[in-house]
């Protein structure tokens, strides 16, 4: 049996830079981290007295005797792709929901890839992971999607990513640990009680790179400004009003991003005592986050209790193998 456990990610800033059509011309830089909120995979063997040869739970449990009709896009990718023989078992097990903005579908078909790895006893190091995750997502399965999840899956952390033609490069984000406490317990999620297939919003805004070029140097920009805050131990709630800003820009990026109930929604955050928030993710629904200066956390809770609020920590854990057996 092998059990895998792979965190989801909460990004800061710099979202939309990490897509190759953007950085294989122009640098791109993203703040974010892997937090304390995972997803697990189970893989073991199905014993052969079964009339079925591949069995999958997720959502849905799916029992095939090949491995094409398979529903699950990256689960029957990921099988052909590392010739996965029958009487397999694979389980899926989450604390978030998927389609809400926390990277969850790159944190699955990491830790998929892993979790392969080392059922068939072969060694992956984090950049063959990294890279093969982002093929399948991108190349394969001709998702619309960026590669700070699959980074932030991988490595873990609470860091800067860098994004070029030639690599992708990353760093930890020199903050004091009581600075980074400070900003985790200003940092809340809240849950928009809408999932959205965010590949469907990325295409959109894909096509739309070179037209809208100018947002995304401003998003860039911000980026600096937001490392600069967090390094050189200047008042955290500058991020606040930070995210406000780059809320702005995204909004710019695809009429997909907000809605008018999202709108609604940051607003109500905003009156509530929050300096700023955004969309994580491609936008159209998941989490909203917003950062909420310490004196006003009561405030906020209160107004707010209609809506999931859900508090977390970023997290150094990458993609881990926890059980082999």
């Amino acid at each position: 049996m092998i059990v895998c456990k792979t965190p989801f990610r909460v990004s800061l800033f710099g979202g939309g830079t990490d897509f190759p059509e953007f950085y294989n011309y122009h640098e791109g830089m993203v703040i974010g981290g892997s937090i304390n909120k995972f997803c697990f995979i189970t893989i073991r063997d199905l014993p052969k007295f079964h009339k079925h040869k591949y069995e999958v739970h997720y959502s849905k449990i799916e029992k095939q005797n090949s491995v094409n009709k398979i529903k699950h896009p990256v689960i029957r990718a990921c099988y052909k792709i590392y010739n996965i023989m029958p009487y397999i078992n694979l389980i899926y097990d989450a604390d978030m929901p998927a389609k809400s903005g926390l990277g969850t579908s790159s944190s699955f078909t990491v830790s998929l890839i892993k979790s392969i790895h080392k059922y068939k006893n072969k060694k992956i190091n984090k950049k063959t992971l990294l890279k093969k995750s982002i093929y399948l997502e991108r190349e394969y399965l001709k998702e619309s999607v960026g590669c700070q999840d699959q980074t932030l899956a991988v490595h873990g952390g609470f860091n800067l990513i860098k994004f070029s033609r030639k690599k992708i490069k990353v760093r930890k984000i020199r903050i004091s640990k009581k600075t980074l406490k400070i900003l985790e317990n200003n940092l809340f999620l809240v849950y928009t009680d809408n999932s959205r297939y965010a590949s469907k919003i990325e295409k959109k805004k894909i096509n739309q790179i070179q037209n809208k070029k100018k947002y995304y140097f401003e998003i860039l920009k911000i980026v600096k400004e937001a490392l600069n805050i967090l390094e050189k131990n200047k008042k955290i709630d500058l991020i606040g009003n930070l995210l406000d800003k780059y809320w702005k820009i995204k909004k710019n990026l695809s009429n997909n991003v907000a809605d008018k109930r999202i709108n609604i929604l940051y607003e109500k955050g905003i009156k509530s005592g929050a300096l700023g928030g955004k969309l994580l993710g491609a936008g159209g629904g998941g989490f909203m986050l917003f950062y909420c200066p310490k004196q006003n956390h009561k405030r906020f809770k209160k107004k707010m209790n209609k809506h999931h609020i859900t508090n977390f920590n970023f997290t150094n854990e990458g993609s881990t193998i926890i059980h082999s057996s």
